[in-house]
């Protein structure tokens, strides 16, 4: 049996899907995940993907940790100009900062067992990494002002993107949210707020926040599983910190990956 390359998984799944298929694959061994300036790197994928007609409607498979949380709103943000529709495809986990490409798709596709982490920033205080939200009313005037200055920026921004579609909340959370501002802060408390920065979002915390998703067949979780170790184990090789892994093959042996360091 001839093992398939990487490019040919991503073809297999864009049978099943009927649409265009991206993989964002960040090297969990890189401390960094998404690093600031990464979304120069985005910018140039999309922009060499116009000149072969970007597609109106596509799936991105996304797997990672988290990072630089500027830069992940960037890069969503470029994601979300640049295509008229697109689902994210979280098979097996995605964190933090990761979690701005899920806010800006028009659905989230996901597996019995995918987990989506907290998204809350972090911030060091006397060396220990501090979440802020757990810290905003601290006894610690210096804690607590710290805490303010680094979640509010991230409340606002998922505010405005809650209220402004298009984005993977149902209309009726984008409406309430709009005029009822405490009814956004439960929203994110839910996203952001629980025990630990690792805790995962539950198919019931999902319909809670009025998140539009689908639990995907396991045959599919399955082959989007493989691409991704296939990935990881290229990422581990090159030494690079992520991959957008595509369908082109060039005679024969182009695997369709940009990798970037």
């Amino acid at each position: 049996m001839v093992e398939k390359n990487r490019a040919e998984l991503i073809s297999e799944l864009e049978g099943l899907f009927k649409k265009r298929v991206f993989a964002l694959i960040f090297n969990p061994g890189d401390d960094e995940g998404i690093k600031e300036g990464d979304e120069k790197y985005i910018f140039h994928f999309l922009k060499g993907m116009n000149k072969n007609h970007l597609p109106l409607d596509s799936v991105w498979i996304i797997s990672g940790r988290g990072g630089n949380l500027k830069t992940a709103i960037l890069c969503s943000e470029l994601l979300r100009k640049n295509l008229k529709r697109y689902d994210t495809f979280v098979p097996t986990v995605v964190g933090s900062a990761l979690c701005y490409f899920i806010l800006q798709s028009d659905k989230l596709l996901i597996g019995e067992k995918s987990r989506i982490t907290q998204m809350d920033p972090m911030f060091d205080y006397d060396g220990e990494d501090l979440r802020a939200i757990k810290h905003l009313a601290s006894d610690d005037p210096r804690k607590s002002t710290i805490a303010k200055a680094i979640y509010n920026p991230v409340f606002e921004n998922v505010k405005k993107l809650i209220i402004e579609p298009p984005n993977v909340f149902e209309e009726k959370i984008q409406k309430t949210s709009k005029n009822k501002t405490n009814y956004l802060v439960k929203v994110v408390d839910l996203w952001m707020g629980k025990e630990l920065h690792e805790s995962g979002l539950t198919k019931t915390d999902l319909e809670k926040l009025g998140v539009k998703f689908k639990i995907l067949d396991p045959n599919i979780i399955e082959k989007a599983k493989i691409l991704i170790n296939d990935c990881l184990r290229e990422l581990e090789k090159e030494n690079q910190r992520f991959v957008i892994q595509t369908n082109e093959i060039e005679n024969d042996c182009y695997f369709g990956g940009y990798f970037y360091s």
